[in-house]
């Protein structure tokens, strides 16, 4: 399964259509390569995950440049958010059996679910239901931010005890926004 999953992951990176470079932005996705080749597997997935992000994020860009409701910009982000879902449960299976239970997608579902409803309650100073519509785009947001520390998280555990991985670089492209302005 966890070759399926990575495997599934390279298809995407390199059968994916050169995405359309949008008006402002820095650097493409492929400009997210590590400067020193990874030499093993671990290294290698996680190489792979800061350009399947940034495409993503281009793809919901684009969506969100033509949308005009609350709910298309909602999907918009949704799409990004499911997108990036499969890869906390690829680099979990990079963790010894067992570790996230014996059903790791039924374990990180149930803490995607009590971070979510944590985040929606906690935005709701005013009572549920009375924050207004913006409320579900930042929301969507939210959820994508989830999704985003799950995989910081993980993939900086798996790489912890290896002084040789530049995970300042690898968290630099994680977090590289591929829909900014130039500085």
């Amino acid at each position: 399964m966890l070759l399926h999953v990575w495997l599934a992951s390279m298809v995407l990176i390199t059968a994916a259509p050169a995405s359309r470079q949008l008006p402002g932005q820095r650097e493409s996705c492929a400009a997210l390569s590590p400067s020193v080749p990874p030499h093993d597997s671990v290294q290698r997935y996680l190489w792979t995950l800061p350009p399947l992000r940034c495409r993503a994020y281009q793809r919901e860009a684009a969506r969100l440049d033509t949308e005009m409701t609350t709910q298309g910009m909602v999907e918009a982000i949704d799409q990004a958010t499911n997108e990036l879902r499969p890869l906390v449960l690829a680099l979990a299976r990079y963790y010894p059996p067992g570790q996230f239970g014996s059903d790791p997608q039924a374990y990180i579902d149930s803490v995607f679910r009590f971070q979510a409803r944590w985040y929606w309650l906690a935005s709701q100073p005013d009572g549920v239901g009375n924050s207004g519509t913006m409320h579900r785009i930042t929301m969507a947001y939210g959820y994508l931010g989830i999704i985003e520390t799950m995989v910081q998280d993980l993939a900086s555990g798996l790489v912890a005890d290896d002084p040789e991985f530049p995970w300042d670089e690898w968290r630099r492209a994680w977090q590289h926004d591929a829909t900014a302005a130039p500085n």
